[in-house]
């Protein structure tokens, strides 16, 4: 039988190489202007543009090779060379849409367990604002949901669910969007100008800390910074984390449910 050990060497040596290779994704990117990702998240962008980006953690390197890996195969199978990545500019905002010809296609990919019916706000504002800096009445989002199925307790496995939604906007929309663009933008720019945060809206609560079995696993690098309300201090983002769960454990019970229902009624 052959001697098998662990190599953490190795392992030490792959994580770094990671590690600066996510570095280095970001070097290109002139962090001096306002990005279209900059607006979904204002707060965390204000604080990322003053302190500088945070160290890298686990959590960011395994949500940077997940993502970066799907898009590079649909940009690369799917897409091929009828639609291209595509950066364009608007109010000073930077948008760079992952595939364009008639269409904006976005590409996203979720760690959530369960699929849900309709599209995070946040990947909703983001196809929008890229359909109205590009003049382009018709987006289609492309969420890729790799850990569907699975559950909290661990008692179902889980499965690869791909879920598409179909976006039209009229003109007279796209211009309404345009203006909110450079509104937030604008909003942004005035914030990290006089160095004053509390204008900018909070972030999703997820964002704040990773919540785990009633405990908190890790916290956003700004948390103490930020002080967010309603967030802080940690017992309260807890409870909001317990209620979140609480309803969606509610819905998830609801739509079993139905499935059942169904499935007799057949």
């Amino acid at each position: 039988m052959p001697v098998i050990t662990r190599n953490e060497k190795f392992e030490s040596k792959i994580h770094e190489m990671m590690v600066e290779d996510l570095k280095k994704s970001g070097e290109g990117r002139d962090t001096t202007k306002i990005h279209v990702s900059d607006l979904l998240s204002p707060r965390l962008s204000y604080f990322k543009k003053i302190y500088g980006n945070p160290e890298v953690s686990e959590e960011t390197l395994g949500y940077f090779i997940s993502g970066t890996v799907w898009h590079k195969y649909l940009q690369n199978v799917i897409y091929k060379d009828s639609m291209i990545e595509k950066e364009g500019e608007y109010a000073g905002v930077i948008a760079t849409v992952d595939a364009i010809n008639e269409e904006v296609h976005e590409i996203k990919t979720s760690r959530k367990y369960t699929v849900p019916d309709e599209p995070e706000e946040r990947y909703i504002r983001q196809l929008m604002y890229y359909m109205a800096i590009f003049k382009k009445n018709t987006g289609v989002l492309l969420v890729i949901y790799f850990t569907a199925g699975r559950t909290v307790a661990n008692n179902a496995s889980s499965s690869l669910v791909f879920r598409a939604w179909k976006f039209e906007a009229t003109d007279e929309e796209l211009e309404e969007i345009r203006e909110e663009v450079k509104d937030c933008s604008e909003n942004l720019q005035k914030s990290l100008d006089t160095k004053e945060f509390h204008n900018l809206p909070l972030c999703p609560a997820w964002m704040c800390g990773k919540v785990y079995n009633g405990k908190i696993e890790s916290l956003c690098p700004f948390y103490e910074k930020c002080k967010p309300i309603g967030r802080y201090p940690e017992d309260k983002l807890l409870l909001l984390n317990k209620r979140a769960y609480s309803k969606i454990t509610r819905k998830g019970d609801e739509r079993k449910g139905d499935e059942e229902k169904r499935g007799k009624k057949t």
